[in-house]
């Protein structure tokens, strides 16, 4: 899904380039991670990331979803003299989001790994 945004706002929308050039340029890349496979420069990058900042890097990128979440939702909006203001959670627009997040972390079993996903 990142590899069709790409295509489609940087290298057409952004770069103005044809749709042949944007996918020859993913035709490109492609080979270039073959080749990174077929040598084992990439398990030896991947070994090369401390486990903590995998770790933290999903936690980034979950977050990150769940503030665009919250965004959509109007549990949060761009502020005036903040980056970020509380939205309205008295409607049902705002306090739906909230609900949604909420719940499954209250209600999945404590025993067990990863049920709230």
């Amino acid at each position: 899904m990142g590899l069709n945004t790409l295509v489609t706002f940087y290298l057409v929308g952004n770069l103005k380039l044809t749709w042949v050039e944007a996918i020859t340029m993913v035709f490109i890349e492609g080979l270039i991670i073959m080749v990174l496979v077929l040598t084992q420069l990439r398990q030896a990058m991947m070994l090369a990331i401390p486990l903590s900042l995998k770790k933290a890097i999903g936690v980034g990128v979950g977050l990150f979803l769940a503030l665009i979440g919250f965004i959509n939702g109007d549990l949060v909006r761009p502020g005036d003299s903040m980056v970020l203001s509380l939205g309205k959670i008295t409607d049902m627009g705002g306090s739906f989001p909230l609900w949604n997040f909420s719940y499954p972390m209250a209600d999945h079993p404590k025993d067990k790994r990863g049920t709230a996903i």
